[in-house]
């Protein structure tokens, strides 16, 4: 049998939620807004995805969704968003606890496409169950739409 120290468990580095799949949905916004899986064939690529739109005014501000990522260590994570970008997308912001962390990133987009993995931000989270939140911040002003197709959520350990 090999030493205790070589049958120790390793944690992955590189952690992937697909909210078009199983990732759970922990709330989204009150009023005005939709949730919808989709599998669209985006360049030569089928992708299921989540469809979040939303129109209009929330009730408590920018409208929102939050996931429930369970993550096999504690730790700080950078967060990075793959997504639809397209005509219809708004600008989306990573949240913890009603506060921005990092920059808005733009899905604007005239042709709809994959996006590549955007970094978001960096947050400390625990063994287990964590809320993940994104905002629409905004939109582009060439876009039609407040929408958010999120693809892939993907976490990387920092430490």
């Amino acid at each position: 049998m090999p030493l205790l120290a070589a049958r120790r468990v390793n944690d992955p580095k590189t952690v992937v939620f697909t909210p078009g799949w199983t990732t759970p949905i922990h709330a989204f916004s009150w009023n005005n807004s939709t949730l919808a899986k989709d599998d669209n064939k985006i360049g030569e690529e089928n992708l299921r995805h989540l469809q979040f739109r939303a129109t209009g005014r929330e009730v408590f501000g920018p409208h929102y969704i939050s996931f429930i990522c369970e993550m096999p260590q504690a730790g700080r994570y950078k967060v990075f968003v793959q997504a639809i970008a397209g005509p219809t997308q708004g600008k989306i912001q990573l949240f913890k606890n009603e506060a921005p962390i990092g920059e808005a990133a733009d899905l604007y987009s005239a042709e709809r496409k994959k996006t590549a993995e955007i970094p978001m931000g960096e947050l400390d989270l625990s063994e287990g169950a964590n809320r993940v939140m994104f905002k629409i911040v905004g939109k582009n002003e060439q876009s039609s739409g407040l929408g958010f197709d999120v693809y892939r959520i993907v976490f990387e350990k920092v430490n």
